[in-house]
């Protein structure tokens, strides 16, 4: 029996498609949503840095971009303030129960789509995450609810 299981674990991972490695520079000191849209026409080029997608997000904490899902396997992406540095690394919180309340963490990851129209043949794809502390993540998953993600997406 456990042969079998070893081998099913080593087929279900072997046989995942793997995704690009993710680098997400946030705006220095920003604390919110981090919202990527993908698919823009006019959104940002893509861009790649060391074999992974180097997403750069605005002020506002919205990336439209060019670059499709990034779908597969990966390992949690990496979050740093204003350029890539080790003094600038935020960490990467992958439970909420756990989220400090006196440090500042990247949360998050939720993948989604929104029809863009009442047939649900086109889509809006998206990716959310969330930087701050406990309080400011809790917060931003406020605001994000909040969000016209079709409207943003115009």
């Amino acid at each position: 029996m456990k042969i079998i299981n070893v081998a099913l674990i080593c087929f279900l991972l072997l046989g995942c498609d793997r995704a690009e490695q993710e680098v997400i520079i946030i705006p220095k000191d920003y604390t919110g949503y981090v919202l990527i849209i993908y698919n823009q026409p006019n959104g940002t080029d893509p861009i790649h840095e060391n074999g992974k997608r180097l997403y750069a997000i605005p002020a506002n904490g919205i990336l439209k971009t060019k670059f499709s899902p990034n779908p597969g396997w990966m390992e949690f992406p990496e979050f740093y303030y204003g350029n890539i540095a080790p003094e600038n690394k935020i960490p990467f919180e992958a439970d909420m129960k756990t989220l400090p309340i006196d440090r500042i963490v990247a949360y998050g990851g939720t993948a989604g789509s929104i029809n863009k129209d009442s047939t649900g043949k086109e889509k809006i794809k998206v990716l959310i995450y969330h930087i701050g502390n406990k309080a400011q993540i809790d917060s931003s998953y406020e605001k994000v609810q909040k969000l016209d993600i079709l409207k943003l997406s115009e």
